[in-house]
Formats: C-alpha cells, sequence, structure tokens
C-alpha cells in the first residue's frame, strides 16, 4: 500500500478566524502589540513593511497607509542593500485603506501620536506574535506570514475581486488572489445565489 503523498503545508492553511483574530487582539498589553496584530492580520502588511512603518507613511486625512517605493534605513537587514528598505515586490508599492477598520485607526493614532516609526526588526515582531499567542487558549501554529494569510482571508470573504485583493496584499501574481477567493467560496456562492430561482427542490 502506498502513502498518500500529502501537499506542502502554507500560510493560508494556519489563518485565523475572525473571533480567533479578536481573541489575539484582547491578548495584547501594549500599543506594539496592537499594532503588529492590526497592521498584519487586518490590513495584510509584510512583517518587514510593519518594520519599517514611518509615520510619514501615514494619511490620517483619507485614511491610507502609503507603502513607498523605497526609503533610507540603516537597520541591520537594510545595511546589507546600500542602507536602502524596498518592498518585497513592485506590487508592494500600495494604498492600504484603513477608514472602515475603525480599531486599526484608532491603534495607528494611538501609535504615531506617540511615536515617529515602528523601529523594531522582523525577529522582535516574531517574538511579541509568540508572546500574545501564549496568552491565548488558541491552538493554531500562529507566525506573521500566518496573520497576514488571515487577512487576505477576510478580504476573500468580504467579497474583493482578484485584482482588488492583488491591490491590496501587494502581490503580483493573480493566481494568489485566485487561491485565496476560492477558499471563500464566495463566487460560488453569489452566482448560486443569483440563479437561485433556477433550483428544482
Amino acid at each position: 500500500m502506498t502513502k498518500e503523498r500529502q501537499s506542502p503545508k502554507h500560510a493560508r492553511d494556519d489563518f485565523l478566524d475572525g473571533k480567533e483574530l479578536g481573541n489575539l487582539f484582547q491578548a495584547c498589553e501594549d500599543i506594539h502589540e496592537k499594532l503588529l496584530v492590526c497592521c498584519s492580520g487586518q490590513l495584510g502588511m509584510r512583517v518587514g513593511e510593519i518594520a519599517h512603518l514611518q509615520k510619514s507613511w501615514i494619511d490620517f486625512q483619507d485614511d491610507f497607509i502609503r507603502i513607498p517605493k523605497s526609503m533610507e534605513c540603516t537597520c541591520f537587514e537594510c545595511r546589507k542593500n546600500n542602507n536602502t528598505w524596498q518592498p518585497k515586490t513592485k506590487a508592494g508599492v500600495r494604498s492600504i485603506p484603513f477608514k472602515y477598520f475603525p480599531v486599526t485607526r484608532e491603534v495607528l493614532k494611538g501609535f504615531f501620536g506617540a511615536y515617529d516609526a515602528v523601529g523594531a526588526s522582523r525577529r522582535t515582531h516574531q517574538r511579541r506574535l509568540k508572546s500574545i499567542a501564549q496568552r491565548t487558549t488558541l491552538t493554531k501554529k500562529l507566525y506573521t506570514h500566518a496573520l497576514r494569510s488571515t487577512a487576505a482571508m477576510q478580504f476573500a470573504n468580504a467579497g474583493l475581486s482578484t485584482q482588488a485583493l492583488c491591490e491590496v496584499m501587494g502581490w503580483e501574481d493573480l493566481r494568489t488572489a485566485q487561491v485565496y477567493i476560492r477558499r471563500s467560496g464566495r463566487t460560488a456562492a453569489k452566482e448560486i445565489e443569483e440563479r437561485k430561482a433556477e433550483f428544482v427542490l
């Protein structure tokens, strides 16, 4: 008897549902932890983007985080890249709306009312997330990219199109968004609802 081959595990398999994300947020003890959970789990920002997040990126008038093409940075990682930080992909240069996320908006206002920049490394964020998770009853494996997948899944469940999902998440490949949309079942559910009069039973 041959063993069935298992597909490799992806971060999209470890996303949190809305209740679990809420529990994680409630376990946060300070504004730094809240910022991590909101920016990654709600807005879908990459951990490298959060680590380099600046007050100058925040537009509180129109409620957008505007991720730049590049910026000067002297952190350990950026020193290896001529003291320059850049988003992971060209599509990473984007504007992320937070107008309809009131908790996240308040966290951003609170954080950047006190600080000009996040200034914490990826490892620091990973340690923070681990500490938050230990204060909850969550049994899922939790890491920063799984938190980003949580946002992607919530956007897909909300009915965002493939293009819109790519834009907000900073993906170059439409197929990445299609995976989340397929998994959400929203497209099929919407079409079934539109054609419900055609079903016999």
